[in-house]
């Protein structure tokens, strides 16, 4: 798994690197559906949770960090979509019985997405509109869903405290933005 990991990473860097150069999105998106589905086809990849999370993890911050500088948000509403399902498949895949790395995963993948959003909306000056409100809504509910379904079945007692405290955190982050924003 170690060249084929070396080979994914330096097709998806210079994958970025083409886009830089040709200023064409299309290299982005090979990046990111490169990435994110090496793990999937590579099962020797998935073997070791902290593997996985580290895998999964770097690319995220690169692709967030890489969206909030080019100025395309559609990088990491991409990056977003594939790696909550990503991860999930992958980790259901490799059949690790630890839900605790998978819940707690999951939960840095919410915090950081929603930190991205927040944080492309007030760098770039460009609040959500509702089209875009729309598309940041699938990879949301699909982190809900898996996240309510490992802590409603490890730790039901304190579940719907955590699904709320997540709700929070998002309702926070709006707030955030809204005030940088002035209201928009």
């Amino acid at each position: 798994p170690v060249p084929a990991t070396v080979g994914i990473i330096v097709t998806c860097l210079g994958a970025l690197a083409l886009r830089e150069h040709y200023k064409t999105e299309l290299y982005t998106f090979f990046a990111v559906v490169g990435s994110f589905t090496g793990p999937y086809f590579l099962q020797a990849l998935a073997a070791r949770p902290l593997d996985l999370v580290i895998y999964f993890a770097a690319w995220d911050l690169l692709f967030c960090g890489y969206a909030i500088r080019s100025g395309w948000r559609s990088v990491y509403l991409l990056s977003a979509y594939l790696a909550f399902i990503g991860f999930d498949a992958t980790w259901r895949m490799a059949e690790h019985a630890d839900w605790m790395w998978a819940a707690g995963f999951q939960a840095f993948q919410f915090v950081l997405f929603s930190t991205a959003t927040i944080v492309f909306s007030v760098k770039h000056r460009a609040p959500l509109k509702e089209h875009e409100s729309v598309l940041h809504l699938p990879p949301l509910l699909f982190f809900y869903a898996v996240e309510y379904g490992l802590l409603d079945r490890y730790i039901p007692t304190i579940a719907p405290w955590l699904a709320l405290a997540s709700v929070v955190v998002l309702a926070a982050g709006y707030l955030i933005a809204r005030s940088r924003l002035e209201g928009e």
